[in-house]
C-alpha cells in the first residue's frame, strides 16, 4: 500500500505550463525540430504504485511518444531517455518531495524535484546551470 506522502502523487495529470522549458531541452542537447514538437505537446502523466514490489511508475504520454519511468525509492536503477541515453538514476524522498538525481554516461548530472504545491503536479528539473519547470493540473 503507498505512504501517504506517495498517495497525493497519485493519479493521471495533464500538463498546464512550462517555464524555461526550451533552455532546459537545449541543455540537455534535444534538437531543435523536437523541441518544437515539445514545446507544443500537453502530455498526460500517469503515477502508479504496485503494491507486490513497492515500485512505483511515471507515464508520461503524448503524441509524440510514451516515456516510462519505473523505480523503488532509494535504489538506483538505469532510466532510458528519449533521445538514446540511459542515465543512472535515484529517487529518494526528502520531507515531501519526490528527489531524483540522474548521471549521464559523459559524467553530466542533473537533478528532478517533484511535488505538490496548491494541487499542482511540480516538476522542477536542473540541469547544468538551467532552470526548468513543468506544472501538471490532475485529471
Amino acid at each position: 500500500m503507498a505512504d501517504e506522502k506517495l498517495t497525493k502523487f497519485l493519479g493521471k495529470w495533464k500538463l498546464d505550463r512550462t517555464e524555461n522549458w526550451d533552455a532546459y531541452m537545449t541543455a540537455v542537447g534535444v534538437p531543435w525540430a523536437i523541441r518544437l514538437m515539445a514545446k507544443q505537446s500537453k502530455p498526460e502523466m500517469t503515477v502508479m504504485h504496485h503494491d507486490d514490489d513497492g515500485a512505483v511508475t511515471l507515464k508520461l504520454a503524448s503524441l509524440m511518444k510514451t516515456i516510462i519511468n519505473h523505480f523503488k525509492f532509494g535504489e538506483e536503477y538505469d532510466e532510458d531517455m528519449p533521445s538514446g541515453v540511459t542515465l543512472r538514476s535515484l529517487v529518494v524522498w526528502e520531507g515531501e518531495k519526490m528527489m531524483q538525481t540522474q548521471k549521464s554516461p559523459d559524467g553530466t548530472e542533473s537533478k528532478v524535484i517533484r511535488e505538490i504545491i496548491d494541487d499542482e503536479f511540480v516538476t522542477t528539473l536542473f540541469v547544468k546551470d538551467v532552470v526548468a519547470k513543468r506544472i501538471f493540473k490532475r485529471m
